[in-house]
């Protein structure tokens, strides 16, 4: 499934010092050449927090042998995730200005599950380090493979016993160097017994076997000092543009405050502008306890208690499950009923002649938002009319949104510290069934409770189970449902 390309890739690495840099064709800090990291569209790159990790190292683990992940992807090393195009969640791993494979949440196996799909770095130090899920062929066929040429049987002169059909697998050759990755069509037991036919369906060759494993001891403190200017001119562009909004409108000011990492970098601009602003944040009855909790604290330690507009739908989400079904990405009656009636309400109520709202949309998130971002940083609301919204940081990626946090020094909150990319409701239909999995983890009774509405659903309707494990809850028109059913 591609992705359309929202913007320009901005990363390049730095191979001296071992750090990303943004926008920048030269490290500030020893002045060497940076490389471009040849990462997927949409190029909205992020850091990896101890849980990411823990989950891709585990995954590592649980493929090619126990105790590969902290190998394969190292300590005390930047290490970089890029949200890249699948039905579910999948993010590319970059580590030493290298892809070294991507984590992903498989949907399309029976039980969905994590799987590491290795690129050639990856790949490379999986067989160095000595991994399971191999195939060795003779030197005869090295070259071919090296040119991404499938693995005929007989060319195969051993393998691991492990092998399951249908998964990820190296192949080697006779001196155990990585020279190919493919997915496998025989198990491990059957493919000494082939004769003839496909083992390996290869997906890339591998040219050179050299590993690119650079130093380790980076910190989060150097990257901000080799991307130091490139902050200050973000920050410099967007308070010129708040200073034009001031010029151009008068007009109450207010900051949308989400609890996302988007909207407290949004809050942390506005505040620095010096102006005079309101703050408003708006509970759905399906908010994380832990963004609650967030939104609080921010409120209290900027001493913002006096400007904060804090509003709570009186509608009731899971009552209005029951007549108006589960909501899905094409069907979101939730939105106009928990969100928009009441910000409409509330914009009434307190801003009677109109208001100009900051909020933290970025043209790297959707296709939408891309749509969006044509219009301007400074676009008239479609759906509220005495609204003008201001998009103060439209054309930043992920990882220029967090280097300006970590700059500031700011609380961020909790919830990316446990896995999730995105913060929003807890049920939101444009969550990833992975997001789930994490609910599940962290809030088990609340997991079950959405479950058990699911499954009451899908008895209603007469929906198979592939409903729910596949989430195709989440789409209101069945010609999106991948199923091998009558459906």
């Amino acid at each position: 499934m591609p992705m359309p390309f929202l913007g320009k890739n901005h990363l390049y690495w730095c191979n001296n010092c071992n750090i990303p840099i943004l926008e920048k064709n030269n490290c500030s800090i020893c002045n060497f050449s940076t490389e471009k990291v040849p990462i997927t569209a949409p190029y909205d790159v992020r850091p990896a927090f101890d849980k990411d990790l823990e989950l891709i190292r585990r995954t590592i683990d649980n493929q090619f042998g126990k105790g590969l992940g902290l190998k394969v992807i190292e300590d005390h090393k930047i290490i970089l995730l890029n949200k890249a195009p699948y039905f579910d969640r999948m993010d590319e791993i970059i580590l030493d200005g290298k892809i070294l494979g991507t984590i992903r949440y498989n949907i399309e196996r029976a039980q969905p599950i994590w799987e590491f799909i290795p690129r050639i770095e990856g790949a490379k130090r999986l067989a160095k380090f000595g991994c399971k899920k191999w195939v060795k062929v003779d030197e005869d066929a090295v070259k071919f493979i090296r040119q991404a040429a499938n693995v005929l049987a007989p060319g195969v002169i051993d393998n691991d016993n492990s092998i399951e059909y249908d998964e990820y697998v190296i192949v080697i050759n006779p001196n155990s160097e990585a020279i190919g990755i493919g997915v496998s069509r025989a198990t491990g037991k059957e493919i000494p017994k082939k004769k003839k036919g496909m083992v390996v369906k290869t997906k890339r060759g591998i040219q050179d076997a050299t590993l690119n494993i650079l130093p380790s001891g980076q910190t989060w403190d150097l990257v901000l000092e080799a991307n130091s200017k490139m902050l200050e001119n973000k920050e410099k562009h967007a308070l010129n543009l708040i200073k034009n909004v001031i010029k151009r409108y008068d007009l109450p000011k207010l900051v949308s405050f989400s609890g996302g990492k988007d909207s407290i970098c949004t809050l942390m601009l506005v505040l620095e502008s010096g102006i005079d602003f309101k703050v408003f944040y708006l509970d759905t009855g399906i908010e994380f306890e832990e963004t609650l909790n967030y939104v609080n604290e921010i409120i209290r330690d900027f001493k913002l208690n006096d400007s904060f507009i804090l509003c709570k739908t009186d509608e009731d989400f899971f009552k209005n499950i029951e007549t108006q079904g589960v909501p899905g990405k094409d069907y979101r009656w939730c939105n106009r009923l928990l969100k928009l009636n009441v910000i409409i309400q509330m914009i009434e109520q307190n801003f009677p002649e109109g208001i100009i709202t900051f909020v933290g949309s970025r043209k790297y998130e959707s296709f939408s938002r891309y749509q969006d971002s044509l219009k301007g940083h400074i676009v008239k609301s479609k759906l509220i009319n005495k609204q003008i919204n201001v998009n103060l940081i439209i054309n930043w990626t992920a990882l220029h949104v967090w280097l300006y946090i970590f700059s500031k020094k700011v609380k961020y909150n909790p919830l990316y510290k446990l896995g999730y990319e995105r913060i929003g409701c807890m049920y939101c239909p444009a969550n990833k069934l992975a997001d789930l999995e994490i609910l599940k983890e962290i809030h088990p009774e609340l997991y079950e409770k959405w479950h058990k509405i699911l499954e009451n659903q899908a008895k209603k309707f007469n929906y198979p189970q592939e409903w729910i494990t596949k989430g195709f809850w989440r789409y209101n028109n069945k010609e999106k449902w991948r199923l091998n059913t009558d459906y």
